[in-house]
């Protein structure tokens, strides 16, 4: 294992990248798009439900299926791009893109209160985060 020997992380030993794992794209720049109608990005991201995401500018950073990825929306579409990014049905299936979005807000919406509540929030998706994501 080596050691780094100038600045301020001068001594501290170099610890190897863990392989990526399968289904992320890497060696060039990839970038990817995906339909998401009703989708708010920002609101989901800032919810509170996740906490590894860091916002600059319009653009989301974080980790989906253990790649780095950035992510940003522009209108109806959601745009994914990086140096070793998952594959588009990766992306979209952590966003909770696939997802019945109708069936899942009629089953919820049972009365005034809850279709307010659902109103105020229009656009936030529920992610599927891996396990120790949700734990740190």
């Amino acid at each position: 294992m080596a050691t780094r020997s100038d600045g301020p992380t001068a001594g501290m030993k170099v610890i190897r990248k863990r392989p990526r794992r399968a289904g992320c794209e890497s060696g060039r720049e990839v970038h990817g798009k995906i339909k998401a109608p009703g989708f708010d990005l920002a609101l989901t991201l800032e919810c509170g439900q996740v906490f590894g995401w860091h916002k600059y500018g319009e653009t989301y950073l974080g980790i989906i299926d253990g790649c780095a990825v950035a992510v940003e929306q522009h209108g109806r579409h959601v745009e994914f791009f990086g140096p070793a990014t998952p594959k588009a049905p990766r992306v979209a299936r952590y966003l909770g893109l696939d997802d019945d979005l109708e069936a899942i807000l009629a089953s919820v919406a049972v009365d005034p209160f809850m279709k307010q509540v659902l109103a105020s929030i229009r656009g936030l998706r529920l992610l599927r985060q891996e396990p120790w994501h949700c734990l740190c």
